[in-house]
C-alpha cells in the first residue's frame, strides 16, 4: 500500500481543456480557515424538528468524544421516518464537527438507488464488479487475512463485490459471495491461476503482483494478474502520518474538475462502467494515451464535494490528522480506504472543493 503526496492549489478559473494543471509550484502550509469544511449538506423531514434533532445529535455525538454507535443513529433516522413518512427535505444545518459518521447521512444513499438506468447497464453482459489486490507468496501475516493465503486482505475485497452485488440486485451473486468458505475457496482459485500464469515467479517471496477479480451478473468470474512494482511501505498500517515525511513522497500535477459528477452505484463501487471518470479526464485535456501515473484528476459533486480522484483515493490534512472525502459524497469504498478508516486513525468528511490545499493521494495497491 503507497501513500505518496501530491500537493495541488486550484486556480479560481482553471482552464480544464488546455491541459495544464493548478498551480501546485510547492507545498502549502497544512492549515484550514475555522469552520470551512463545517458546513455539512444533511437531510430532514420537518424544520421544527430539525433543529431539536440535530442539537441532540451533535451533544450525544460531542459526549462520547465525537465517536458515535451508528447503528443507534440509523435507527434512529428509520423510526423517525416510519412515524411521519413526509418527504425529505434539504436544508443546510447549522456548523457541526466535520467527523460526524456516515450513517448521520444515510438518506444521501437515495441519490444512488436502484432505477431503469442502473439496470439497463448492469445488464450489459460485458459489465462487470471488479476488486483488485495485491498478491505475494511473501505477504506477512495479519489477523485481517486468510491464513496461508497470498491474497492482500481477500475479505475486504469480498465484502466490496457482495455490497455491489446487493446492490445491483445480483442475488445469486451477493449469496455466493456471502458462503462460509467462499474466502478459502477464492483463495485457492487465485493461487492456481497465478502459479499457471506466472509458473515459479508466483512462489518468489519477494515478488509481488496485482489481482484483478471480476464477476459477471450470471456469476462467472475472471482472475487477470500482472507483475507489481516492490514497495517497503507497510501493508497494514495503524497510522498514516508517516506519508507527510518529504523523503517519502513525490508530485504529480493534480487537476480539479469544474463539472460536478453526479454520485451513483457506479461511483460508489469499482465496475466496468467507468463514463464519469473518462469523462473527468476527457474534460481535463486528457485521453486514454495520458499514464495515469503522471496525473490525476478530483471529481467533485452537485454539492461542491470532492469525492475521489480518478484513479486514487485521496487524504487530506486537516487539524493536525488526515481525512478522507466521507462515503456520503458518492466517492468509491475501496479497501485501503476502509484499512485507513478502520485501523489507521483516517476519519470521513466532507470536503469543499474550495477549501483544497495540499491533498495526499493514495495509490491502490
Amino acid at each position: 500500500m503507497q501513500f505518496p503526496i501530491f500537493s495541488s492549489r486550484p486556480c479560481q478559473h482553471p482552464a480544464p481543456r488546455s491541459g495544464r494543471p493548478c498551480r501546485s509550484q510547492h507545498r502549502q502550509p497544512h492549515s484550514q480557515p475555522e469552520g470551512a469544511l463545517g458546513f455539512l449538506q444533511a437531510y430532514y423531514l420537518d424544520t421544527n424538528w430539525e433543529h431539536e434533532y440535530a442539537k441532540k445529535r451533535y451533544e450525544g455525538i460531542e459526549e462520547d468524544g465525537l465517536e458515535v454507535k451508528r447503528d443507534e443513529i440509523t435507527n434512529l433516522d428509520t423510526n423517525w421516518h416510519h412515524e411521519h413518512s413526509q418527504p425529505l427535505l434539504p436544508l443546510k444545518c447549522e456548523v457541526w464537527p466535520c467527523t460526524l459518521p456516515w450513517a448521520v447521512f444515510s438518506r444521501r444513499k437515495l441519490a444512488m438507488a436502484f432505477d431503469d438506468e442502473v439496470e439497463a447497464i448492469a445488464s450489459d453482459p460485458n459489465f462487470e464488479i471488479i476488486t483488485t489486490f495485491a498478491y505475494s507468496a511473501g505477504l506477512p501475516y495479519n489477523e485481517a487475512s486468510l491464513p496461508g493465503s497470498h491474497c492482500y486482505l481477500l475479505q475486504h475485497g469480498i465484502d466490496r463485490l457482495q455490497a455491489a452485488a446487493s446492490d445491483l440486485s445480483w442475488t445469486a451473486v451477493a449469496k455466493d459471495l456471502r458462503s462460509i468458505d467462499r474466502v478459502q475457496s477464492l483463495s485457492k482459485q487465485v493461487s492456481a491461476h497465478m502459479l499457471s500464469i506466472h509458473d515459479e515467479a508466483s512462489k518468489d517471496l519477494g515478488r509481488r503482483f496485482i489481482v484483478r477479480l471480476a464477476f459477471k451478473r450470471d456469476g462467472i468470474l475472471s482472475i487477470m494478474s500482472g507483475p507489481r512494482p516492490n514497495s517497503t511501505d507497510t501493508l497494514y498500517p495503524i497510522t498514516l502520518s508517516n506519508i507527510m515525511n518529504p523523503l517519502r513522497t513525490s508530485e504529480i500535477p493534480v487537476y480539479l474538475e469544474t463539472e460536478p459528477t453526479t454520485p451513483s452505484l457506479f461511483t460508489k463501487h469499482k465496475t466496468t462502467h467507468r463514463q464519469s471518470y473518462s469523462a473527468a479526464w476527457k474534460r481535463a485535456g486528457m485521453d486514454e494515451t495520458t499514464p495515469p501515473a503522471e496525473c490525476d484528476v478530483l471529481l467533485q459533486n452537485e454539492s461542491g464535494h470532492i469525492m475521489e480522484g480518478a484513479f486514487r483515493t485521496v487524504y487530506f490534512w486537516r487539524n493536525g490528522r488526515l481525512v478522507t472525502p466521507s462515503s456520503v459524497s458518492g466517492c468509491r469504498m475501496g479497501v485501503s480506504r476502509r484499512w485507513a478508516v478502520e485501523n489507521a486513525g483516517v476519519k470521513e468528511t466532507l470536503i469543499t472543493a474550495m477549501d483544497i490545499s495540499d491533498i495526499i493521494i493514495k495509490c491502490n495497491n
